[in-house]
C-alpha cells in the first residue's frame, strides 16, 4: 500500500523530493532526526510520541502441506522483526516445534521462498499476496497458534521540515 500511496503524493506534491528506506522498524526508529523526518513503523506497544495508524491482525499463510511435518519449516526475516518473534513466541507457547529454513530481509524474496513451498510465516493479513493461502487450522481443524497483532505507527522528527509535515498528514489520511 505504501507504494502507491507515495506515488499518488508525488503527484500532488510534485516540488517535494522524497528518499523511501525500507528496513527493519528498529533500524528505521533508531535513525528518526539524523537519517528520516518521518518513520512508519511496526510496534507491538505504542507510546506517547507515536501516531497510531492502523493494528494489523497478524496471520499465518504457506502451503498447507506444510503444517503436516513435525518440525514445521518457518520462511523469517532476520532476528529483530516483529513478524518473526510473534511466530516464534506463538510457537513456544504451543508447544509446537518448528525450524527455520529461510530467511531473508526482502519482502519479495519471503514471498518467493513462500510460494516454492520451503516454508510457512506470519504476516499482516493486509499484505497477504492473493497468490499465497492463509492457514487457519490444521489438517484436524484445530486452530493455528495465534500470533496476535501489530500496530502500525508514524513518527514525525522534531522540527521536520513543513514537506515532511504535509507527507505525514497525507499518509495518515490515506493509510
Amino acid at each position: 500500500m505504501l507504494p502507491k500511496v507515495l506515488g499518488q503524493f508525488a503527484q500532488v506534491y510534485p516540488q517535494v523530493t522524497l528518499q523511501v528506506t525500507s528496513a527493519l522498524s528498529k533500524d528505521l526508529l533508531s535513525g528518526l532526526g539524523q537519517q528520516f523526518d518521518i518513520i512508519l513503523a511496526l510496534r507491538e506497544q505504542t507510546n506517547k510520541s507515536d501516531v497510531l495508524i492502523q493494528r494489523e491482525e497478524l496471520v499465518w499463510v504457506g502451503l498447507p502441506g506444510l503444517l503436516e511435518q513435525p518440525g514445521w519449516p518457518m520462511v523469517v526475516a532476520p532476528e529483530g522483526c516483529i513478524y518473526r518473534r510473534r511466530a516464534e513466541q506463538s510457537l513456544q507457547r504451543a508447544h509446537q516445534p518448528y525450524r527455520i529454513t529461510y530467511t531473508n530481509t526482502d519482502f519479495s524474496g519471503l514471498t518467493a521462498a513462500l510460494n516454492s513451498g520451503l516454508g510457512i510465516t506470519v504476516l499482516a493479513k493486509s499484505t497477504v499476496p492473493k497468490d499465497i493461502p492463509i492457514l487457519e487450522s490444521f489438517s484436524d481443524n484445530k486452530p493455528l497458534p495465534n500470533p496476535g497483532s501489530v500496530n502500525v505507527i508514524m513518527r514525525l522528527a522534531g522540527g521536520a521540515s513543513s514537506a515532511a509535515s504535509q507527507l505525514a498528514d497525507y499518509l495518515k489520511a490515506r493509510i
